[in-house]
């Protein structure tokens, strides 16, 4: 008798343990409690976003508080992630009666900017080096949230020939949501019809209090043509 109560009781510490009740995955995701203003400033300026605190602490506090609502909203975050599918550059997206703003922009040049940083890159002289980039952009109620930054570096024969293709890349240059890390992954560049092509993969991932989630992954390309215009667009992956 002594050694089936042994059995059993062992059997129960395993189920308990293969099947806990109180899982996180049982139970969902924590409550979201939106920072104070204070304590979201605070956060800024220990990540080093001094000119995003200085702007936040500009604004009225109505407009503060109502930012960090939508920035602790983790579908308010999948909405701007989703909003971004297909969108080319020249074209936004809003979200929640305009609050909320998704765009693809140009990155304004001089005539310097022909001229990259890194031209050993490329091996031929009496080409033009060139750069193709832009900016996808979002905004709550006009404060910039998250931006992503990609390029692919070419070169070409006067206006007329794409030549070669170099280095593509890109960043999360700003991101000021403390529920959410952008990470990028893969990157890769190629020459197709007269076009230079870059791509970069960036995972959005929200997480908080020890629980978190993929919300998906967006695959940006952008484009340059030998005239030196240049655009893009966005895609999800999943």
């Amino acid at each position: 008798m002594k050694k089936w109560f042994i059995a059993l009781l062992g059997l129960a510490l395993a189920i308990t343990v293969l099947y806990p009740t109180n899982s996180a995955s049982a139970e969902g995701p924590p409550e979201i409690v939106p920072y104070t203003v204070e304590k979201y400033v605070d956060f800024l300026e220990g990540n080093g976003e001094l000119e995003a605190a200085r702007e936040f602490e500009s604004l009225p506090k109505g407009k503060q508080k109502k930012i960090l609502k939508y920035l602790f909203d983790p579908k308010v975050l999948e909405e701007m992630f989703t909003a971004g599918d297909g969108l080319q550059v020249g074209e936004s997206k809003k979200l929640k009666n305009g609050d909320i703003v998704v765009s693809k922009k140009r990155v304004e040049k001089k005539e310097s900017d022909l001229v990259l940083q890194n031209p050993g890159e490329f091996s031929i002289a009496s080409t033009t080096r060139r750069k193709a980039e832009y900016i996808a952009d979002h905004t709550v109620l006009g404060y910039a949230a998250v931006r992503i930054y990609t390029y692919v570096n070419y070169e070409t024969y006067g206006t007329t020939t794409v030549s070669t293709v170099g280095k593509t890349g890109g960043e999360a240059i700003r991101n000021v949501n403390p529920i959410l890390t952008i990470v990028k992954s893969d990157s890769d560049s190629w020459k197709s019809n007269n076009k230079a092509y870059g791509e970069s993969y960036f995972t959005w991932k929200f997480g908080v209090s020890g629980y978190g989630y993929t919300i998906g992954v967006r695959r940006q390309v952008t484009i340059g043509y030998p005239s030196g215009y240049d655009t893009g667009y966005t895609t999800i992956i999943n």
